[in-house]
């Protein structure tokens, strides 16, 4: 089993898409294998672009050293915050995002409704996913258990949370 990068379960995806539980029953899919898919591509994503942009934004180095003498990167997953909601929301937009996808190249038809669901869900995550690089408020740095103000990367991009609210 893969580290999650959120708490998300089944019914937060239900509470994103309302469909969701037919499909999963109707085509026997076990979601758990695309929660754990999702949560390795988020943690990537994370670690490799994400991770170098707050490491210079907060001014410290984005590598260390180990144990062996090798060069590694700094981040480290146990201090993501799982009960972010923004977090919990790209996790259920990938792993949607995921399941349309496998059901659309099964369906083998570019126009059946899976393909136009899978396309939305990918646009939700990018969506979201550049709302939480600005605001970055779901990793704790320090380690002490509390997010504080100085940990977050406020951004005055007119388009996030804490802005002008996002219209489609």
């Amino acid at each position: 089993m893969v580290q999650p990068v959120s708490y998300a379960n089944q019914d937060n995806l239900a509470e994103r898409d309302f469909n969701i539980n037919r499909v999963i029953s109707d085509y026997d899919i076990d979601i758990d294998v695309y929660f754990d898919l999702a949560s390795e591509y988020i943690l990537r994503v994370l670690e490799h672009d994400w991770w170098r942009n707050y490491a210079d934004y907060q001014g410290f180095s984005y590598s260390q050293v180990d144990a062996n003498g090798n060069t590694v990167t700094a981040f480290n997953p146990d201090r993501l915050e799982r009960n972010n909601p923004d977090l919990i929301n790209i996790h259920c937009f990938y792993t949607l995002y995921l399941v349309y996808r496998g059901l659309s190249t099964q369906l083998s038809s570019p126009f059946e409704t899976a393909m136009r669901n899978s396309k939305y869900w990918l646009d939700e995550f990018n969506t979201y996913f550049n709302r939480l690089e600005s605001v970055s408020d779901f990793y704790d740095h320090n380690n002490d258990g509390t997010i504080e103000l100085r940990e977050e990367k406020l951004s005055a991009d007119g388009s996030q949370r804490y802005g002008k609210r996002y219209v489609r």
